[in-house]
């Protein structure tokens, strides 16, 4: 046996007679070894898993602020009070981070009712904060620097916070509230008091101008030509010439039946040499046979004379034409140089004579 045999022997004797003894003090005789009931152990608590830095879940929550603008204040500059207090409002509705609160009373009137400087120290713009149930409130006033530029003074008041003053100078002819270049004026100022930007203002895009088709244009019937007074002239000269040459025809045929008459009269062996002297109805038929001959040569004279000027005038009426190829010549009325030339060039004169008429057509060169 070896030493360590030795040793460890001796020491699990002694621990298996007191392993019996323990268990018969704890159990006493004659009743049944029952083993105690297991208590429940109380549920664990739910693992919540905790989101990872920077991950959306662990960012808070973005809140909502409210600040006033109050209308500003101003001794010398009240067209760019106005637009300057209205673009800041309309740049507070366009951040996402900011609303616009309802106060839109000007800085003047409130300074007047709580009976406050013109200038509200600290003790004004408590009272100014806890009348309107406002935490923030911008006030501000916009004066004449220069004689072309004005300068904004704007003040913002948090509750238990330290005023924010900012300033900016911009031309005097900024006095639209849409002007982009106020709006950047605003832009800056807020940035300034808010520590925030507002986002760039949407610019609307121009409208495409919508091209409407045109339709097809009808053809449009050329212009009808008037009547010139050339031809209304060459067609009554041609109407009274046929007028005219039938009555000298008329005159004629009267004529030639008074001469046959006269042959009668001469041929009577009782005529006497001269059927005036007396004077007889012979007389009298040949005094009329006469005229008749004289009419009949001054209608069919005047006639052919009056329908060859009428022909004339209508084959060298040339006006209509020419202003419907060239258009009108200027300070003519509507009448060509062209036609005119045609007129000056033409020269028509009607003669008439005891014993006939004609027509001199002459043609300048």
């Amino acid at each position: 046996m070896n030493l360590e045999s030795r040793f460890l022997a001796p020491l699990a004797l002694l621990l298996g007679l007191a392993l019996p003894a323990k268990a018969s003090a704890q159990t006493p005789l004659g009743s049944a070894t029952t083993q105690p009931a297991p208590q429940a152990r109380p549920a664990a608590p739910p693992v919540t898993a905790t989101p990872a830095a920077g991950s959306p879940a662990a960012a808070p929550a973005a809140t909502v602020r409210t600040v006033h603008v109050l209308g500003f204040d101003s001794d010398n500059a009240d067209d760019q009070v106005e637009a300057l207090t209205t673009a800041l409002r309309t740049r507070v509705r366009a951040m996402s981070n900011w609303t616009l609160g309802g106060v839109t009373t000007s800085l003047s009137m409130v300074t007047a009712a709580l009976k406050c400087p013109q200038r509200p120290d600290t003790a004004c713009t408590q009272r100014m904060g806890d009348e309107f149930k406002a935490d923030r409130v911008m006030y501000g006033w916009v004066n004449r620097t220069s004689p072309r530029e004005v300068t904004a003074e704007v003040h913002l008041w948090v509750r238990g916070d330290r005023e924010i003053v900012a300033n900016e100078t911009y031309p005097d002819t900024l006095t639209d509230a849409k002007d982009p270049k106020l709006q950047a004026v605003a832009d800056r100022l807020l940035e300034k008091l808010l520590g925030e930007r507002p986002p760039p203002p949407v610019v609307a895009r121009p409208k495409e101008p919508v091209i409407e088709k045109k339709k097809e244009e009808e053809p449009k019937p050329p212009p009808s030509r008037g009547v010139s007074a050339r031809t209304v002239i060459g067609w009554t000269l041609i109407g009274v010439g046929v007028g005219a040459g039938v009555f000298g025809a008329v005159e004629g045929v009267r004529f030639l039946s008074l001469q046959s008459d006269n042959k009668d009269d001469a041929k009577d062996p009782k005529a006497p040499a001269d059927f005036c002297s007396p004077r007889t109805d012979a007389c009298s038929r040949y005094e009329d046979a006469k005229t008749a001959r004289t009419l009949e040569f001054i209608g069919i004279g005047a006639g052919v004379a009056l329908v060859g000027t009428g022909v004339v005038l209508l084959l060298t009426d040339h006006s209509k034409e020419a202003v419907a190829k060239n258009g009108p010549a200027s300070g003519s009325g509507g009448e060509s140089a062209s036609s005119k030339s045609n007129a000056r060039k033409w020269n028509v004169a009607p003669s008439v004579g005891p014993r006939g008429g004609g027509v001199n057509l002459n043609m300048a060169w």
